[in-house]
């Protein structure tokens, strides 16, 4: 009953600022309602996440010396990331800084996120986007390797630590996306984390009329797909993915 309570004077609150919410994009505001869930279900109830309790294997390429690097934002993760939705949405990014002649790893740290956020200037197809994402990028920062003695950039590379129950997907750009039924992530997970396979379950694209933007949404319930747009709601097919310019994809994980 308490917990009802709050979750309604949460809802009030929102509402309370809908002017505020009118100007945000669907990832902002979903990032505010995960951050807000999160930070008032912890003070209220005694939650243990899945990250605490799984026993996920340290990266086989990963140097030992570098292993507790990358546990400080985790351990930080597992005490201040308690709720439900945290299960559900939120994973670990790895991050790895190389160097650019012998590809000696030369450091490494973790990031805690709620959603991929991928350019879709000039490539289109879902999982191509994701590969650009996870590859090798020359950072703007200068080493020196012990290992072959070169000082010059380093190379950064990413990959999941864990993977989130549901992807969430934004995009950078206003390009066209092909929303893939299922991509594939085995190859950028560097533990025994679970899912490695997700299905795509909802799209929200962006549309203007009149001058004014708004955003419309396809849902997969039951397996069927449904389109929302302002108050209206509307069995579709897979032709409502295409509507409007694509802001963000939702894909289940399955196990």
């Amino acid at each position: 009953d308490i917990y009802k309570k709050h979750m309604q004077d949460f809802i009030e609150q929102l509402f309370q600022k809908k002017e505020e919410i009118k100007e945000m994009t669907p990832i902002l505001l979903y990032s505010h309602i995960l951050s807000t869930f999160t930070r008032e279900f912890s003070s209220l109830i005694t939650w243990t996440n899945k990250i605490a309790m799984i026993n996920y294997s340290n990266p086989t390429d990963l140097p030992g010396e570098l292993i507790p690097n990358i546990y400080k934002n985790i351990n930080i993760f597992k005490k201040e990331y308690r709720s439900p939705l945290v299960d559900i949405f939120y994973f670990i990014i790895i991050v790895y800084k190389k160097c650019q002649n012998c590809k000696n790893i030369i450091d490494a740290y973790s990031q805690i996120t709620s959603f991929l956020q991928l350019e879709n200037k000039n490539e289109n197809k879902i999982s191509n986007l994701i590969s650009n994402y996870f590859h090798e990028t020359t950072s703007n920062k200068s080493i020196n390797c012990e290992k072959c003695k070169h000082y010059g950039l380093c190379i950064e590379e990413k990959s999941f630590f864990n993977t989130p129950d549901y992807l969430v997907i934004d995009f950078i750009d206003e390009g066209k996306v092909n929303y893939e039924e299922n991509i594939y992530l085995d190859q950028y997970i560097k533990t025994n984390s679970n899912p490695k396979k997700y299905e795509l379950y909802a799209v929200i694209n962006k549309e203007i009329l009149n001058n004014e933007t708004q955003y419309i949404c396809s849902i997969k319930e039951n397996g069927q797909w449904m389109f929302y747009s302002g108050d209206t709601r509307e069995i579709s097919g897979t032709e409502s993915l295409e509507v409007g310019i694509p802001s963000c994809a939702f894909y289940k994980g399955i196990n």
